[in-house]
Parts: structure tokens; sequence; C-alpha cells
């Protein structure tokens, strides 16, 4: 009989983002009495491996210089060998297939692996997966297109795959007061306008930054007081401030860079946007919802499955930034249906996608392995 179950959970990196905190709010609400986890991160430090040992939770970093830096599978073979967990957790695609050939050689008993998105550029990553499937137990998808995804693409057994939606704590959301908003506002800059749209995401080529910033400039020729705020950065961030120039726009969008005040500037959003041309299940419409925010969104893998069209926010084709620019006008001039929208998608949220939940379905997940493999 396991009293206590070791946890091994290995990830990419700890720096701030979705899975990491994903895999921090996992951690630290586990039910101590049955696990024992320790988290490695194949990258170096944190933010989130600092807000872990806060925690009590033992963090080791392997310090990999490169996404190709062997060293670390070694290391990490070696810390398995010392630490016999009983399972090893795994998240993002680097640490996913490092961790299936470590755990492996390593002799853990329970190998899993977290899909969050339904990748559909870096096809390397579905031919690793499926040519690896044999080394884990389960593969955790975070929403069912993901699960739909990963059968018909990385032709995943389905008995490999279950879905645990993403989960977040509704009362871990501050919602600013009205003078704390206008600070907000004077601090960004943005006080002279009366309506503003956001954004908050990793600028690549998966968010589909450029469409909203074609569906602003038709929004603005309607609502000219009205500002974009993009928070966050990436390697699309020089090309997409050339585009607002060339659109004429740049005046009334501000790109924000990497902020950690990320839910006040939403706090201060009139409508919240995700143009993703793929998702898994992004986290930030679960925190747009949580500070009652109106949500727009593409008609896009995890996201079809949290925004309920009409009810919460609404839904557009991926790159059609007219459709797009029409549903943020058509919220933009009826406050009573953003707040109506925002309401609904709080309540949804807190229905649907609770920290809670998240975390009994993990440990369900778990027990379930440990008494099939472990005590058969």
């Amino acid at each position: 009989m396991i009293k206590i179950c070791r946890i091994a959970y290995l990830i990419t990196e700890l720096n701030i983002g979705g899975a990491e905190n994903s895999l921090y709010q996992l951690v630290t609400h586990l039910n101590s009495k049955r696990f024992s986890p320790v988290v490695y991160s194949l990258s170096g430090e944190g933010k989130i491996a600092d807000k872990l040992r806060d925690k009590g939770i033992e963090v080791i970093c392997l310090g990999a210089k490169n996404k190709f830096d062997i060293t670390v599978l070694f290391k990490l073979i070696k810390l398995l060998h010392r630490k016999k967990p009983y399972i090893l957790h795994t998240y993002l695609f680097h640490a996913n297939f490092m961790g299936r050939i470590a755990g492996c050689i390593a002799g853990i008993p329970i190998i899993i692996s977290s899909v969050r998105v339904a990748e559909k550029e870096k096809n390397h990553h579905l031919y690793l997966d499926t040519f690896t499937q044999w080394m884990i137990n389960k593969e955790i998808c975070v929403s069912k297109e993901v699960e739909k995804f990963m059968q018909r693409k990385a032709k995943i057994f389905p008995s490999k795959l279950t879905t645990i939606y993403n989960g977040i704590n509704t009362s871990d959301f501050y919602l600013l007061n009205d003078k704390e908003k206008n600070k907000k506002k004077e601090e960004l800059s943005i006080s002279g306008f009366n309506l503003i749209i956001g954004t908050v995401a990793r600028l690549t080529n998966q968010k589909g930054i450029k469409y909203l910033l074609k569906a602003f400039q038709l929004v603005l020729k309607d609502f000219p007081k009205s500002c974009l705020l993009i928070v966050g950065h990436g390697p699309q961030e020089k090309k997409l401030k050339e585009l607002a120039l060339e659109l004429d726009i740049a005046s009334s969008v501000k790109f924000l860079g990497f902020r950690e005040d990320a839910m006040k500037i939403i706090n201060i959003m009139d409508v919240f946007v995700l143009p993703s041309l793929w998702e898994g299940m992004p986290n930030v419409v679960l925190e747009a919802y949580a500070l009652g925010k109106p949500v727009i969104a593409t008609q896009v893998d995890g996201a079809k499955e949290i925004i309920q069209d009409n009810k919460t926010g609404f839904l557009v084709p991926p790159r059609d930034w007219k459709n797009l620019a029409n549903a943020i006008k058509l919220l933009l001039k009826n406050q009573k249906t953003r707040e109506k929208f925002g309401k609904k998608g709080k309540e949804f949220v807190a229905q649907n996608f609770s920290l809670d939940r998240m975390v009994k379905d993990t440990e369900k997940l778990y027990k379930q392995l440990i008494s099939q493999i472990l005590l058969k």
C-alpha cells in the first residue's frame, strides 16, 4: 500500500506562462497527505520557481543552455534514479519528449504527458509524439478538441488520452474599483480614450494579432476615441508594430510588452479579444471571465469549448478581421450587453472551470493509474 505517492513534475521552463501557472496551481493544491511533489525545469530559474519554493515545494532547475542541450537528459536520469518517484508528469513539448526517455531509462512506473495545444505548425512535434507514445501511460489534453486532434493527427491511441480542463480560482481575481482603474489608465497614458479593447498573448503567428490590428483599423472609424492594448512580447513584436504604423493606427495602439500586472490591465478593458489561429485551452479567456469581461475569440479548438457564443461573448472565424471588427463594434455600442456577457462569463467559469475540479480530476487519474499499475 502506498501511503504517500512521490510525483516528479517536469516542465520546459518556469517563467510566467499558462502551462507554468497551471503546474503551479496543481502542485500547490494537491492533497499533501496523499502526494509529495518535486518540480524539475529543463532550463534555468524563473518566477514560478520562486513561487513554488515559497510554498515549500522542492524545485530543481537543470540549466539547459538551449533546446538541444542533451546534457540535461543525463542529469534528469540521475535525479529520477535518486528520487525514485512513482509518477513522472511532464508539461510542454521538450519536457514531454525528454521526460519520456529519461523516465523509461530510470524505470519510472507511471509516465504522464500533457498536451496544451493543437499544434498546427510544428509537425515534427506530432511525429515524435506518435513514435514515443509507447513510453507513456496517459496523455492529458486540456480540451476535447485537443484530444480529438491528437487522435486524428498524431495517431495517439484513444486509450492513452484523457481530457482534464484547466481550472482557476475565481476568488484570486481582484476587481479594481473606479479610482484604481483611473490610476492604471494614467500609468499607461490612456486616460484620453473612452473605450478600451485588449488582448494578452505571446506575440507569435499562432495568436493572430495582425488580424486584430486590421480589425481595429475598422473599429476606429466608428469609435475614434477607442484604444487597443496588446500585452505580451514575442518574435513578431517588431512586425506588428510596423503593421500598426502602416495601418495608421499606431497612436491608438499600445504595445505594453510582458507585464506582471496583466490581470490589472484586463480589469480596465471593456472588451477582451483572443484572435488565435489555433489554441488548446486558453487560460487567459478564463481569467478574463473571472474579471467579468466579455470575450471575443476565434472559432478554434478549445476556445469553442469555453466561449458561449452570444451569451458570454462572440465567436468569429479565424483570420476574418471584418467579422472580428463587427463583433467588437457590437459590444462597444452596448454597455448593457458587455455587462451581461461579463456576468455570464464569470458564472460560467466558476461553475465549469474551477481549480478544485482540475485538481480533483488529476488526483483521480493518479489514483487510477496507481491502482492499475502499482497495486495490481
